[in-house]
């Protein structure tokens, strides 16, 4: 599944007065997140990405994202199983002029197509080490 929003954050929508926009997602491991910010928002729009009341993007509780024409993603394995749920997007504007438009985009996988690469990748780790260790010994 891929789920996207464009978030429209007005100016006068400070940290103290957030906007909050919901996305419904369904049962699968959320595997990517990414937030698009465009040229122009100079880095005054603030992202904070929500799952059941929990910060999960990004990781680290009370941080935020924000950028000017660059797009901010990282590969999550984020497993919701009893959908639906609804994805949670923060968004504050410092800009005193300019409403600004971010996009947010979320993929998900079942989570039997995402077990097949992890498991590959980690008996090709085991194997490497094997390996290594043999060319040492």
């Amino acid at each position: 599944m891929f789920y996207a929003e464009s978030i429209k954050t007005e100016v006068g929508k400070d940290a103290s007065d957030p906007l909050y926009t919901e996305i419904k997602v369904t049962n699968g491991v959320i595997h990517e997140v990414g937030v698009y910010f465009p040229a122009g928002c100079a880095g005054l729009v603030y992202c904070q990405i929500y799952e059941g009341g929990h910060q999960f993007f990004p990781s680290t509780q009370g941080q935020f994202v924000r950028g000017d024409d660059v797009l901010v993603n990282t590969v999550e394995f984020y497993e919701i199983t009893d959908a639906p749920r609804w994805i949670t997007i923060k968004t504050w504007n410092l800009d005193e002029t300019y409403d600004h438009t971010i996009e947010v985009y979320i993929k998900q996988l079942p989570k039997w197509a995402i077990l097949p690469t992890g498991a590959y990748e980690g008996v090709l780790g085991a194997l490497k080490s094997l390996v290594w260790r043999g060319v040492h010994i």
